[in-house]
């Protein structure tokens, strides 16, 4: 099998012939595609890597499984019909003068398997389950980009949230885990 190396930011890293080269500090996804459509997919870090989000003075986020494949298996046939992988995230926030904190987070992927081959767009689709302090489920969605081949960066909007800042000061937890997806 011939095999296409694509990078999700070529701007920080490229790579041919399965030979990366670095051109910037950052960090970026790597996937190589065969001609059959397989893929593998490795998050690569050059130099100092990129710059933390600041999220704020009054939240704490953790992204545990940024690059864990992630599988959408159609039920009805037990089969994998796409699988993306969440290489990144962007977050927003906005403290309100009530002492709530609007979040907005994008979550940044790849998708790296396509049942129908490499160019095909069946929807890609992830699983966030976020959590707060203590392990406590907050909540669980499914979301779906349209149109993406195997090998491209597509972005979904996670729907933004509001927390109540402490009013102690100390900084609020949470962090979010992704999983497959089964359809109906």
């Amino acid at each position: 099998n011939e095999i296409v190396w694509k990078s999700s930011d070529p701007t920080v890293a490229t790579c041919e012939g399965g030979v990366v080269t670095a051109k910037k500090d950052g960090t970026c996804a790597i996937i190589a595609i065969t001609e059959r459509g397989y893929s593998d997919v490795c998050i690569v870090t050059s130099g100092k890597g990129q710059k933390p989000i600041e999220h704020s003075d009054y939240l704490d986020f953790r992204f545990p499984d940024i690059g864990k494949e992630l599988h959408s298996v159609d039920k009805a046939i037990g089969q994998v019909s796409t699988s993306a992988v969440v290489i990144g995230y962007t977050m927003k926030t906005l403290l309100l003068e009530d002492g709530r904190l609007v979040v907005e987070i994008s979550l940044i992927c790849i998708k790296t398997y396509d049942s129908e081959g490499p160019d095909a767009t069946n929807p890609a689709r992830i699983t966030a389950t976020l959590y707060r302090e203590n392990d406590a489920f907050c909540d669980k969605r499914i979301y779906m980009a349209q149109n993406v081949a195997v090998g491209d960066v597509f972005q979904v909007k996670c729907s933004g949230f509001t927390v109540q800042t402490k009013s102690d000061g100390t900084v609020r937890e949470f962090y979010m885990t992704f999983s497959t997806v089964t359809e109906r």
